[in-house]
């Protein structure tokens, strides 16, 4: 029933090589899931891993270092206040694929993917947005764009936090492919 020290010390480095093992394991298929066949591909995949993650922490930094401020999309012309006209700025390079085929992996798993065409998921990952909030504000923007255009006099509402280039290029998408009309 009792081991030896010997024994229990020999017991004890077999459990820490078992748990190096099943580590280097899991390493391993990770890689393989991730489509790396050769232990040469790591090296690049490794470093390709690093810079996204570095890319990832600067827009975090960059999101949280400046106070979100709340700005009126619609401004009025100050001679008689009575026409209308949104903030936007048309901006070409909104569909460009900036993200490679593993962040398109990372975004297939979320909720909504499945519902957007090719262009919008595009369009999410270049501006780095889940699905579900994208389709959260192409609703917002489509269902006031209607209402606007049966005569009811409304502010387009945009969820607090969306950055403004994000939000021209939302509304830049939505008018080429005709959801709704510049205004």
């Amino acid at each position: 029933q009792f081991q030896s020290s010997a024994e229990h010390e020999e017991f004890l480095e077999k459990c820490q090589e078992e748990k190096e093992l099943k580590a280097r394991i899991t390493e391993l298929w990770k890689y393989r899931e991730s489509g790396i066949t050769k232990m040469d591909e790591v090296d690049d995949y490794e470093d390709e891993l690093y810079k996204r993650e570095k890319k990832r922490e600067n827009k975090k930094k960059l999101g949280s270092s400046s106070p979100i401020k709340r700005v009126s999309m619609v401004s009025k012309k100050a001679a008689g206040g009575i026409e209308e006209k949104l903030d936007i700025l048309i901006d070409d390079e909104g569909l460009k694929d900036e993200g490679d085929e593993n962040e398109m992996k990372d975004m297939s798993i979320l909720p909504s993917y499945g519902m957007l065409s090719e262009r919008e998921k595009k369009l999410c990952n270049s501006i780095g947005m889940t699905p579900a909030n994208y389709m959260t504000i192409k609703t917002c923007i489509i269902k006031d764009y209607l209402q606007r255009r049966q005569g009811i006099p409304v502010k387009i509402r945009y969820p607090s936090g969306l950055d403004k280039t994000h939000r021209r290029k939302i509304m830049s998408f939505l008018t080429d492919n005709g959801w709704i009309m510049a205004v």
